[in-house]
């Protein structure tokens, strides 16, 4: 009959962060094979997923992945958090630094932690 279509069908189930990191990654060319793609990792899940996807799709895509992240000694927790994404980077094989810093007492510590 002329004028029906087919009824579109849902996946089963969303796309991975993998597949859409992808996908984006391809759609937006964010980066190509050779790149080196460096990841300012926290230690919070955002960034440390961040780093886990990036670093699964080095076969897929080519590029190399490192991860840095900062200490800004705010927050007694931050160390540990990075030693885990350090952790992470490491069983992935993704070369990964920490930076601690020192901030300066005074006034809109967000300004001088950037600084």
């Amino acid at each position: 009959m002329q004028g029906l279509r087919a009824p579109l069908t849902k996946p089963s189930h969303p796309p991975s962060l993998r597949r859409l990191a992808e996908r984006t990654i391809r759609d937006e060319a964010l980066f190509d094979r050779g790149d080196r793609v460096l990841v300012a990792c926290s230690g919070g899940p955002d960034s440390t997923a961040l780093l886990h996807v990036l670093a699964l799709l080095r076969r897929t895509i080519g590029h190399d992945v490192v991860g840095h992240g900062i200490d800004h000694g705010l927050r007694p927790e931050a160390r540990d958090e990075l030693a885990l994404a350090a952790e992470l980077a490491d069983k992935l094989g993704v070369p990964f630094e920490v930076t601690r810093l020192d901030v300066e007492p005074g006034g809109n510590l967000q300004a001088r932690a950037r600084e």
